[in-house]
């Protein structure tokens, strides 16, 4: 690679770069072999497009593939990635935030790094790239960003994400619809201040319709974002998202069989209760709110959740009916059928079948280990993990294992 002829020096990286892209044993070696620094040297010489290309396509293979290299061999590339963001080559572009989204998928250490070079508002611009294979990789790290200290949150945040998450949020596209819900969700597992922003956005509306309404495996993600805020927000952000009608989603998402999301919703219920009696009490009223979650069967799913293969939320569950619908108890819900049910206590039923049925997760929120997979650990006040980070790892096949035109002729 330390040819004066470009040729040759293009030749030397598409051999290498196919073998970083065969396997992490073979990255990690080439790694080892020193590659990095001539790789950024050549980079920084710029000698020809084709060149450059085929340097940040091989730069892209050696961030990816998991398990991840350590972040000491990868950051010295940091700075070099982010000048490269700015460039107007598509080529050259995606790689860049191919790796990008490789490297920040990660510990905090590699978020601070790359938040160093001000790429923020780069980043926010891409959103707005109607080219896919820009747009998903930009969202991607920013997303990562997002899981990383409440101060980079903020940032991004003056940024203007959040607009353009929204518009985001507008498109037709499933998959980056939920994968900006993910990046939401840890924007709502921030502050107070985050949480407000999501509301001054308009985009809590948004999300409580996409629980209605969205693919199941995109209502989920919205679900996580909501039940977040609902978690992380003020008494004034609670009663707001309740008054944007969030209690009728969120009791329908008690029919979905996954017991990380059952256990969120009922906190989030649990939330919502809390404070509707404190509420209208002061008010020396009825709890609307817990009217609410009646009317829409949310009795009938909280009496099956007791005896829930979960012990918490089978006993978060019989909480909630104990301190919340005391008048309930007295009903023997295995006497009753649900049509009874229904005449006595006017409960409106509602079709839920629509939802995907997935095999149930048996999570014990009591154990000493880490959380479930792709989730990180939440505040130290209740069971609700919050940031859930890692579950989108980059395109099934990453970066192509060449670049995309065949060899320079001789």
């Amino acid at each position: 690679m330390g040819s004066s002829q470009p040729f040759l020096v293009e030749q030397c990286i598409w051999a290498l770069g196919n073998i970083i892209g065969d396997s992490y044993n073979s990255r990690n070696y080439v790694l080892n072999e020193g590659i990095m620094h001539p790789l950024l040297r050549v980079i920084a010489e710029n000698s020809t497009l084709q060149v450059l290309r085929c340097a940040t396509w091989a730069l892209s293979n050696l961030c990816r593939t998991k398990p991840q290299p350590e972040f000491i061999h990868l950051k010295p590339a940091v700075e070099t990635l982010c000048n490269l963001v700015k460039s107007e080559d598509h080529e050259v572009l995606a790689d860049v935030l191919w790796a990008l989204n490789y490297i920040s998928d990660g510990d905090d250490e590699r978020v601070d790094e790359i938040m160093i070079y001000k790429i923020d508002r780069r980043l926010v611009e891409l959103l707005y790239n109607p080219m896919r294979d820009l747009q998903v990789p930009a969202l991607r790290t920013i997303g990562n960003i997002l899981t990383a200290s409440p101060a980079h949150v903020t940032k991004m945040i003056d940024s203007c994400v959040l607009a353009g998450f929204r518009n985001l949020l507008e498109t037709e596209t499933a998959s980056i619809v939920k994968e900006t819900c993910w990046a939401l969700s840890n924007v709502c597992a921030g502050t107070c201040y985050h949480i407000e922003q999501m509301l001054q956005s308009g985009i809590i509306p948004i999300l409580i319709n996409i629980m209605y309404s969205g693919e199941p495996h995109v209502r989920r993600e919205a679900c996580w974002a909501v039940c977040n805020a609902l978690a992380n927000g003020k008494e004034n952000h609670i009663e707001a998202i309740v008054r944007l009608g969030c209690i009728t989603p969120l009791v329908n998402m008690l029919t979905v069989k996954e017991s990380i999301i059952t256990a969120i919703v009922i906190s989030a219920i649990e939330s919502i209760l809390r404070l509707g009696r404190n509420y209208f009490s002061s008010k020396g009223s009825v709890n609307e709110w817990a009217k609410q979650v009646e009317g829409v069967g949310g009795l009938r799913y909280l009496f099956d959740l007791q005896s829930h293969s979960n012990v918490v939320i089978a006993k978060r569950s019989a909480h909630i009916l104990k301190t919340y619908f005391p008048d309930a108890l007295d009903m023997d819900s295995d006497d009753d059928s649900d049509e009874d049910y229904q005449q006595n206590h006017h409960v409106e039923h509602h079709d839920f079948n629509n939802h995907t049925k997935v095999a149930p997760v048996h999570y014990n929120f009591n154990q000493q280990g880490p959380p479930p997979q792709g989730h990180r650990q939440g505040p130290p006040q209740g069971p609700l993990p919050i940031h859930h980070q890692g579950h989108h790892q980059g395109p099934p096949q990453g970066p192509p294992q060449g670049p995309p035109q065949g060899p320079s002729q001789w």
